[in-house]
Parts: structure tokens; sequence; C-alpha cells
């Protein structure tokens, strides 16, 4: 039975996650096609800034629930734990936003009448997600990851419908498409929800005041660690579509998002992966089985790195006939340029399992190799920029490859310290 339900969840995750990938090169064409690839790059910029909101200020309760219901299992303390913490993100992301949203967007961009307005759905945006992230790690624990993904698959088709309404109908408005990210985020948090209440029969299987004060201070432990390590991750992931904005204008975003895109497959066949295994890596680990847990992660990554030279190949002959069928022409260096971010692609690949593994079980390692990483990110690429960025975007991208190739390397080195038999001690 579980290994049919495994499997099950397996290839709805990947349904889900091509579904994801799939509409959003749906929509990518649609606005280069009629909107231009310079407003494409300005609608990545205002995702992004949400995204770096996000990361900044997370609480991580995707992983830290999973990881504190195996110590408190089937108590409905943990979620209700988890909703508090991103209720208190949610209360400082609006805070921000209300004071100091505008003049961030006006100092990476230039000035419009509608940033205020743009700043106040970013804000919005960001609270939906942010609050959706103790319902999936409640429901990733119990292996619901079926309902985990009917979400994501309800969420992309709400934003690509209502996409579409305004494509269709001349309102291709910045604030008019960030109000259907809006919408569609907002529609998948409901479906979580509803998705927590049918699981569990519309009935709170266990709570007490005991329990709850004693499980909300171990996720607040693991939590505040999480916090930390995703401070200082603020550089790794989106900032680069920042500088760009400032050194290169909205055109140089959407080109390099548009080229991210063909790499989007690679994505499709890492992301679920994690999900996948986290509940057995989390068994594996606290059975001592480390040659296991090793065997594991080794195993999987091979074929992955495989699959995913051979995608890039493909990618860097069909670069050109990918991006004329967009309407974007002349490109210099497009097959280098994905060949860039192909190198990143691998990097990324190879460590699936990081992001789940490591915030769970050796929570102080994110937080060192992610403030390098982002201290590289930043400084490098800024520089690289500020001093040759007359050179274009291939200078950038050797930039972003020589900062993260440190911090991709770390946590292969430290990993394979800690599976001779440490472990955490931190709960």
């Amino acid at each position: 039975m579980y290994f049919n339900l495994r499997h099950l969840n397996l290839f709805s995750s990947y349904f889900a996650i091509g579904f994801s990938a799939l509409s959003s090169i749906c929509i990518m064409y649609a606005i280069n096609h009629y909107s231009g690839v310079a407003f494409y790059g300005d609608l990545m910029f205002y995702l992004s800034m949400s995204t770096i909101l996000f990361t900044f200020f997370s609480f991580g309760t995707r992983e830290t629930v999973t990881k504190i219901l195996k110590y408190h299992d089937k108590d409905i303390s943990v979620l209700l734990s988890g909703v508090i913490l991103d209720l208190f993100s949610s209360f400082i992301i609006i805070c921000i936003i209300y004071f100091f949203g505008e003049k961030i967007l006006i100092f990476f961009q230039k000035y419009t009448a509608n940033n205020l307005h743009i700043s106040k759905l970013l804000a919005v945006y960001t609270v939906f997600f942010i609050c959706q992230s103790s319902f999936i790690g409640f429901l990733k624990y119990y292996n619901k990851i079926l309902i985990i993904n009917l979400a994501s698959i309800f969420q992309n088709i709400v934003n690509a419908l209502i996409i579409g309404f305004y494509i269709l109908n001349d309102n291709t408005t910045q604030s008019a498409i960030i109000l259907a990210y809006v919408v569609s985020v907002f529609c998948g948090l409901l479906f979580l929800i509803f998705g927590v209440l049918i699981f569990l029969n519309f009935k709170f299987v266990k709570f007490s005041n005991k329990t709850f004060l004693n499980s909300f201070s171990k996720l607040y432990e693991l939590s505040r660690l999480y916090f930390w390590a995703s401070t200082g991750k603020i550089g790794v992931k989106n900032f680069e579509n920042i500088l760009l904005m400032k050194f290169l204008g909205s055109e140089a975003v959407g080109i390099y998002q548009t080229l991210l895109k063909i790499l989007s497959p690679i994505n499709l066949m890492t992301a679920p992966i994690g999900s996948n295994y986290q509940k057995i890596m989390i068994d594996y680990y606290h059975d001592n089985k480390y040659k296991k847990l090793k065997e594991l992660i080794f195993r999987i990554t091979k074929i992955v790195l495989m699959i995913t030279i051979l995608y890039i190949i493909i990618a860097m002959v069909f670069v050109d006939l990918y991006l004329d069928s967009q309407g974007i022409h002349n490109i210099e260096y497009s097959t280098i340029l994905i060949f860039f971010l192909g190198v990143l692609s691998l990097l990324q690949s190879s460590t699936w399992w990081a992001g789940n593994f490591m915030i769970c079980h050796f929570p102080q390692i994110p937080i060192f190799t992610n403030i390098i990483s982002s201290i590289l990110n930043i400084l490098v690429p800024f520089y690289s920029l500020y001093y040759y960025g007359d050179k274009g975007m291939i200078v950038f991208l050797i930039s972003i490859v020589m900062s993260q190739v440190p911090a991709y390397i770390v946590p292969f080195y430290l990993f394979r310290n800690y599976l001779k038999g440490e472990k955490s001690t931190i709960i």
C-alpha cells in the first residue's frame, strides 16, 4: 500500500510541477507576444521582489511543521503553531510594504504612477503565499502530497484563466496581471485549508494547551534557525533580477527570464523528488541508517545529473528557434548564455536533497552557507555589472556562476562528514 501511495504521490507531483511549468511558459509566450519582452521583464521584477520578501521573512513552516510532527503525531497544535508563525511573518511584510514598498520599487525601477498600488498587491500576494506554508508542511508529513499537488494545479488554472481573460480583452497592465497572481494564490490557500479539513474529517484530532505550548516552543526554536538561514539566503535567488533591472533595464530581465524558462523542465524533474523522499530521509536519519541515506541520495543524484546534461545540450541547439518564436531576435551569444545557465542548473539539480534535509537535521549549516552565498551573489554580479555592464548579459552570467559554485560545494563536503555518524542536537 505504501509503495503504491508513494508512486501516486510522485506521479501527481510531476504532473503538478509540469502543469505549473507549462502554465508559466504559456503566460510568458502570451505576454512576450502581445506586450513585449520589457513588459515581461517588469512583471518578473515585481514577482522577484515578492519572492525576496518571502525568503527573508519566512519561518520555513513548510519544512519545520513536518519535522515537529515527528514528535507530536496527530496533534493539531503543531499546525496551529505554524499558522501563528506564518501570520506573524505576514504582519511584518505588511508593515514593511506599507512604509517602504513604493520607495523600494522607485529605487530599483523608474517611477510609475501605479507603484503604490503594485506594492500593495505584492504584499497581499506574498502574505497569501506565506500562509500556505504550514498547511503544506502538515499535509506533507501525512503523505497527503496529492492534496498539495491538486491545490497547485487549481491555483495555476485560475491564474492562467484570469491572465488569458485580461489578454483577450486588451487589459494587460502590470496591476491587472499581478492581481491575477493574488487571486490565484488565494484560491490555492483555500484549497489547502479545505484539504486539511477533509483529511481531519472536519474534526480536531487532538489539542491541549500543554501540547500546544510544547509544540510551539519546539517549532519556534527550529523555525528561528530557519529564519536566520532564510535571511542569509536573501541574495541567493531572484536578487539577480533586481541587479539586472538596476543596471540593464526591463528588457534584460525579460530576456534572462525567457532563457531560464527553456531550462524549466529540469526543475520539473528535480522539484518533486525532495518532497516525496523527505519522510524517508527523516526516518533513515532518526534510525541512524546513514549508509542507506547516503546511497539513496547519491543514486538519485547520478540519474538526475545524466538527464540534466542531455537536456542542456538539446536546449543549446534549439535556443535561437525558441527565442524567434516569441518575437525576440538577434540575441548575441544565446548558445553561450544557455551554457552558463545550464551550469547553474547542474549545480541546483545535484543538490535536490539539500533544502528539505539540511534544515531539518543540520540547521546550523544553511545559516553559514547562505550568508556566504548571499554575499558572493550580490557583490560579484554587482561589481561585474557596475564595471563591465556594457558587455551585456554574458558577463553577468559568468559572475553568477563564479559566485554560486562555492555555495554548492560546501554542503556536499559538510554533509559527507555528518553522514559518518554525527547527529544534530537541536531537537
